[in-house]
């Protein structure tokens, strides 16, 4: 079974909470109409003159979320990733802060912290970084038509490839607590085939050929590892030896041709 919650993984013990939390949204009226990023974002109190474009971006929308302003996160994101609310922001409204993206408390615990940026493939992206000494999180900043925006969507519940990290033990999307690292194996990530299960949601996760993994910023090898008709998983070299602090280790891939949407999922690793 799949979490439905969006991955920023706190270090502690293994608890994977397994249901979605009916409760707690916010109610914040949403905008009648989508504005461009420019015209609906918040001012960057945290934000300093040396950060680039798209780390204000990722400030503006830690910004919104910690506000619990749904209408200026919603304007900060991607068409693909609004697409994933039927292009509604009264839905994302009504979903917002417990269906798999950044939560309020979470937005509020990155405030303060030093963003990393990161050039994705052939500049396909922009992966902006943030970590404390028990979480992490990144955000994919892609240019679009308007500007640069988000890619930040949530997980559904039912349909779509689902994916699980196997190595940390921690599922699909575990907010609440890491699970166990075996340091002796490669960090392990499994995608299930679309054949493998039984429906007719189109996917909003996708069944990617390619990963690209970031530990703490820096772009490491992702292999393809064991496959079968279940699925395909993608394997991460990692070395904690010596590691002061957890490392955080995001792996991210395209939605699917049709799309040009992007997802990530960090996790964080320690000996």
């Amino acid at each position: 079974m799949m979490d439905t919650r969006r991955n920023i993984t706190i270090l502690g013990g293994s608890a994977l909470v397994l249901a979605l939390a009916l409760t707690g949204c916010a109610t914040t009226e949403p905008a009648a109409s989508t504005p461009t990023a420019s015209e609906s974002a918040p001012a960057s109190a945290s934000a300093t003159p040396e950060e680039s474009a798209s780390e204000t971006l990722v400030r503006d929308y830690l910004s919104a979320i910690a506000a619990e302003d749904s209408a200026a996160a919603w304007a900060l994101l991607t068409p693909e990733a609004q697409s994933f609310y039927g292009g509604d922001p009264e839905v994302y409204a009504s979903w917002f802060g417990r269906d798999g993206v950044t939560t309020p408390e979470e937005a509020t615990a990155f405030a303060d912290v030093n963003l990393t940026e990161t050039e994705g493939p052939e500049g396909a992206f922009t992966l902006v970084s943030a970590q404390t000494d028990a979480a992490a999180d990144a955000w994919i900043v892609r240019e679009t038509d308007v500007g640069p925006l988000i890619d930040d969507a949530g997980i559904p519940t039912t349909g779509g490839s689902l994916y699980e990290w196997r190595n940390p033990a921690s599922g699909a999307e575990d907010q609440a607590e890491a699970g166990a690292f075996d340091a002796a194996e490669p960090a392990k990530i499994f995608f299930a085939s679309p054949e493998s299960f039984d429906s007719d949601t189109p996917s909003t996760i996708g069944y990617p050929d390619t990963v690209w993994a970031y530990i703490d910023g820096t772009e490491v090898p992702a292999e393809t590892g064991a496959a079968s008709d279940a699925g395909k998983e993608f394997t991460v070299a990692t070395d904690t030896t010596g590691a002061d602090t957890a490392q955080a280790l995001t792996v991210v891939w395209q939605v699917g041709d049709d799309s040009l949407g992007w997802r990530s999922s960090t996790v964080l690793i320690a000996s």
